[in-house]
């Protein structure tokens, strides 16, 4: 099996009923949409499934709206699919919805970290007239030098996105981009307007930056489980310690797409890359970068086949229980009190048991039966209340264990 390379993708991707279909298709990851709307207090699921473009594409929206597709993507292939992550990337606002599913941040942080991200982004847009653009061929030196002349003789333009080698964002004020793209105009450029309005990953966001430093300070990070690029830097993160304050960095930092992708060209592995996004913003680009490896976009219906019938192997029953198992083992244990029987009853009898029927279920030529299945999840509400696991946790990982329930059902496309 081949590993995975998964991209997240940022502000752009959103359209009208996203992740409506995918929840209708898997309903065991709408929780993820349940969650936002508990933690926010508001109606983000309503916003997503039916709200308008116009409410969506407000950056304070829109963020929290493509995160929680993602997410919900991401848990949807996890969940029916084994797969090998080889790491995660993200575009701007992606590179959180790849912390989380690298295990690296929880996802109730993650929906308080995005949201608070959008809103204070969209406040400073408030305050000045600005766009974003995407300037194609022309050579990189020349826009630098247009920015810099720019913005010194009238107002500030910059890049904000290396997306390719032929494709660079720029933003700042409408103005000064728009003289910007006149100038490169007459050098044989060419534009597309981004649906964005925001000047991202510039200096006029630094008063974001600043509430953001406050915010991700209260929120802890875990090693990922797999490497996670950084926009700053177009390398992984180096350790858990430093992934907040890049996160406040990138918000006023360039992200380094470029960089990125021939990070991942350079990798001596066999993998293919798999765009996670509700378009197919970042498998474009990742063919602009020729980044060399098959590249699919799960908003593609043949792109899907394509990955069911060549790449991606279903998850049996068997994995159903080993879930169980692995459950069982990774748990914390909260247990103030140490009673070595309680223990014994509570942990090692259940977890004895769950090994019992996996043999069982694989003598049986990985059948499975309602009552097996009843009985691993009060085995594992066992341990869950022995080690008194926190009520979030439980229901995040109870959730992530029944998505597999379903494995022999439905083999739609995510589209």
């Amino acid at each position: 099996m081949k590993k995975v390379v998964f991209l997240m993708p940022g502000q752009g991707a959103q359209f009208a009923g996203m992740g409506k279909e995918i929840c209708d298709m898997y309903p065991e990851v709408e929780y993820v949409y349940d969650l936002a709307d508990k933690v926010l207090g508001t109606d983000i699921k309503r916003m997503c499934f039916e709200g308008d473009i116009d409410e969506l594409t407000r950056t304070e929206n829109t963020q929290i709206a493509v995160f929680l597709s993602s997410v919900a993507a991401f848990k949807a292939l996890d969940g029916r699919y084994n797969l090998e992550p080889l790491c995660f990337a993200g575009h701007s606002l992606g590179e959180l919805t790849a912390l989380v599913c690298a295990g690296s941040l929880e996802l109730e942080s993650a929906i308080r970290l995005v949201r608070a991200r959008g809103i204070f982004m969209q406040e400073v847009s408030e305050q000045f007239s600005s766009k974003m653009v995407a300037v194609r061929n022309v050579p990189l030196p020349e826009i630098e030098e247009q920015c810099r002349t720019v913005s010194v003789q009238d107002y500030y333009v910059a890049i904000a996105n290396y997306n390719a080698p032929n494709q660079i964002v720029l933003t700042g004020y409408k103005e000064s981009v728009d003289v910007v793209v006149g100038k490169l105009r007459e050098s044989g450029g060419d534009e597309i307007i981004v649906n964005v309005k925001t000047p991202f990953h510039t200096k006029l966001m630094e008063a974001a930056a600043a509430r953001f430093a406050d915010e991700v300070v209260r929120h802890d990070f875990k090693h990922p489980a797999y490497p996670v690029m950084s926009n700053v830097t177009g390398h992984p993160h180096n350790t858990e310690d430093d992934i907040a304050d890049m996160l406040v960095k990138q918000i006023t930092s360039p992200v380094k797409w470029i960089q990125t992708m021939e990070y991942l060209k350079n990798l001596e592995e066999d993998f293919l890359v798999i765009d996670m996004g509700p378009k197919d913003i970042l498998k474009k680009l990742a063919l602009s970068n020729e980044v060399g490896v098959p590249v699919f976009a799960l908003s593609h219906e043949e792109d899907v086949k394509t990955l069911k019938q060549k790449y991606l192997s279903p998850k049996t029953v068997v994995s159903f229980i080993s879930k169980a198992l692995g459950i069982a083992v990774s748990l914390k244990n909260h247990n103030d009190h140490h009673d070595p029987l309680l223990y014994e009853q509570g942990v090692v009898a259940p977890y004895k048991r769950l090994e019992a029927i996996k043999a069982t279920i694989q003598q049986q030529q990985d059948h499975m039966t309602l009552s097996d299945q009843e009985e691993i999840q009060e085995l594992v509400s066992t341990i869950f209340e022995a080690k008194k696991t926190p009520m979030k946790e439980r229901e995040e990982r109870m959730a992530g264990l029944m998505s597999l329930v379903q494995v022999r059902t439905g083999e739609k496309a995510f589209v």
